[in-house]
């Protein structure tokens, strides 16, 4: 588990509060929204963007957590994604791209081998390859992660999936 969600969901534990007590308590006027906003960042923890970490330094301001608690589970955090990117070669299959034509039309593009070794390598023949179709595109690599690539060639989205098999939409 993320070091950073299970730090703050511990320290909302202590403290006794719920999350909407905890939503109310870093300013929500929407409890609703701001129990999904919190359950997003206590479950989603490989998905924050610059809102959700303005929302934790909250967090941090109401149960007075210390900077030296957040810096650790931060560095744990990164360390673990460290390790996933050093292995991260070590599934079966080989990465690939979907390039998205149309609504659903879908079609597999394979990625020279000799960028197999260099998941940055790969991550930037992605990006160039969108950019010039001008198409959608998701990388898929041998390690059950997805980056999605929009028409500009700009990463908008990084994925972790669960099934054992890669992501495949009907491809034509």
């Amino acid at each position: 588990m993320n070091h950073l969600a299970k730090m703050l969901r511990s320290y909302r534990e202590k403290n006794q509060k719920r999350l909407s007590d905890l939503a109310v308590m870093i300013g929500y006027k929407n409890v609703n929204k701001g129990i999904r906003r919190l359950s997003h960042i206590e479950k989603n923890p490989s998905r924050y963007n610059a809102e959700d970490m303005k929302i934790v330094h909250k967090i941090m301001e109401v149960f007075n957590i210390p900077q030296r608690v957040f810096d650790v589970a931060i560095d744990e955090d990164a360390r673990e994604s460290v390790v996933r990117a050093n292995n991260v070669f070590t599934y079966r299959g080989n990465p690939y791209v979907i390039i998205r034509f149309a609504p659903a039309f879908y079609l597999q593009y394979d990625i020279p081998k000799d960028l197999y070794s260099n998941y940055i390598l790969m991550e930037e023949y992605a990006c160039r390859l969108a950019k010039d179709k001008h198409v959608y595109i998701c990388l898929v690599l041998p390690n059950k992660y997805e980056i999605w690539i929009d028409k500009n060639g700009e990463v908008y989205s990084r994925s972790e999936f669960n099934s054992e098999d890669n992501f495949k939409p009907v491809i034509y």
